[in-house]
């Protein structure tokens, strides 16, 4: 049975994705729409392993990004593909064939420190919370979502 190189694609773009995202890291003002790009965008930090935090990742110059749900013992991911112009973003989901839009905005906050950027949506595509969260320093991001933070930059662990 032939399997589809498909899956393999998206893997190996967003292996380079996001090592770009490492290399290019935005540097704008906080209310600058190209601060959505690029970042590891949260809604929460857990508080026990069983906790399922939501986490999505935009890549406007590749067209591309992913969405994560995941606790210590469970995670799903979803690649999509994306468009944005200025503040309005249109996704479609290569594995349903489905569409959603949204728009958004982001700002500097301090409402959930140690996060110092807010996202917030129009609405959720992939249900749940409208607002999440960023850092607007990469080694701050580093420094507070470790794992995570380095799995972003596909750098050998050491």
């Amino acid at each position: 049975m032939k399997r589809s190189s498909r899956p393999r694609a998206y893997a190996i773009g967003a292996a380079a994705s996001v090592l770009l995202l490492w290399w290019a890291w935005p540097r704008a003002t906080a209310t600058d729409a190209s601060l959505l790009d690029g970042r590891l965008w949260v809604d929460s930090r857990p508080e026990k392993h069983t906790d399922y935090v939501q986490v999505a990742v935009f890549l406007s110059r590749a067209n591309f990004g992913l969405f994560e749900r995941a606790s210590s013992y469970d995670r799903r991911l979803e690649f999509f593909d994306m468009t944005r112009k200025a503040t309005a973003v249109s996704l479609t989901f290569p594995q349903t064939e489905r569409s959603a839009s949204f728009t958004y905005s982001v700002r500097e906050c301090s409402d959930h420190k140690p996060f110092d950027l807010c996202l917030t949506l129009s609405s959720n595509p992939w249900g749940g919370p409208t607002s999440y969260y960023g850092f607007s320093e990469p080694e701050e991001e580093r420094k507070v979502l470790g794992e995570l933070a380095r799995d972003r930059e596909l750098r050998p662990r050491r």
